[in-house]
């Protein structure tokens, strides 16, 4: 008797539906010889190749929170870039008109004419900022007496 409902226990545990995805429910009934027999709606089990959407969906999730979290860093890391090129020229402006200056005894009315006396080889730089060269503003002052850039 006691065992009778043991085994009354075990096939009705057997024969619960397992949910293994929201479209497909594994049932798992037991054979003639006592050993289970996983089936799904369709048949047989066999091993499913590829991934269940859930966990595309999971994968795309992540990969978004990296990007969220790496773009920012990006586009700092191009502005610092941009500002390090842009002080680099206008240190080599300073100082190729400093040379200028000392040769011609007159600073260069425009940065064109460091170009024409080869000062500036290979044209007036490009601002990294607003990427053209025509965008350069020239500051000059008087320094005792002197007119300079």
């Amino acid at each position: 008797m006691q065992t009778d409902r043991v085994l009354d226990l075990r096939l009705w545990i057997l024969n619960r539906p397992l949910i293994r995805c929201p479209w497909t429910v594994i049932r798992a009934p037991i054979n003639l010889r006592g050993e289970e027999e996983l089936t799904t709606d369709k048949g047989p089990r066999a091993f499913t190749k590829g991934f269940t959407l859930l966990e595309l969906m999971v994968v795309l999730t992540l990969i978004l929170i990296l990007a969220t979290i790496a773009a920012p860093a990006y586009m700092q890391s191009i502005r610092r870039s941009r500002e390090a090129v842009l002080r680099e020229d206008l240190f080599t402006m300073r100082k190729l008109i400093d040379q200028f200056t000392l040769d011609k005894n007159r600073p260069p009315q425009s940065l064109d004419e460091l170009v024409e006396e080869h000062y500036l080889r290979g044209g007036i730089p490009r601002d990294p900022m607003t990427r053209s060269n025509e965008t350069w503003q020239t500051v000059s002052e008087d320094v005792d007496g002197c007119h300079a850039f």
